[in-house]
């Protein structure tokens, strides 16, 4: 099992993976599983769970165009003004409500994190797109 700290260059290895033209999830659960990357649980990584990590915007590097994209999928934005660069995003929903989690974001407060995004926000949304 990997140590956290390397854990980075390989999710943003992934995203990039994902969004080329011969990327999916199937090809990034492969290529996460076969360097010994772990799930949380650690446990390997399936199809299903990229996706959940492919969607989350906690790891991009959130700009204008992120939170607009946020916010055109249902998302209340509490950001502060000016907008920090760079910084990724948390969301939080009441667990009680029962839709998709990064699809589906009505009733979802969209917050500007404390630490810095990994993922370009252009290859962020392109893989939402791409989803």
């Amino acid at each position: 099992m990997l140590a956290p700290d390397s854990y980075a260059p390989l999710i943003v290895n992934g995203f990039s993976a994902y969004l080329k033209a011969e990327g999916s999830l199937s090809h990034v659960s492969r290529y996460w599983n076969d360097a010994g990357f772990r799930t949380r649980r650690g446990g390997t990584w399936l199809p299903h769970t990229v996706c959940r990590v492919l969607r989350n915007p906690v790891y991009v590097q959130a700009n204008a165009e992120v939170y607009a994209y946020l916010s055109a999928n249902g998302a209340a934005l509490c950001i502060p003004e000016p907008l920090p660069p760079n910084h990724g995003v948390y969301l939080y929903a009441d667990r009680r409500i029962n839709h998709s989690r990064f699809t589906d974001l009505h009733g979802v407060y969209a917050i500007c994190a404390p630490h810095l995004g990994l993922i370009a926000p252009e290859i962020w949304l392109g893989c939402q797109n791409k989803l």
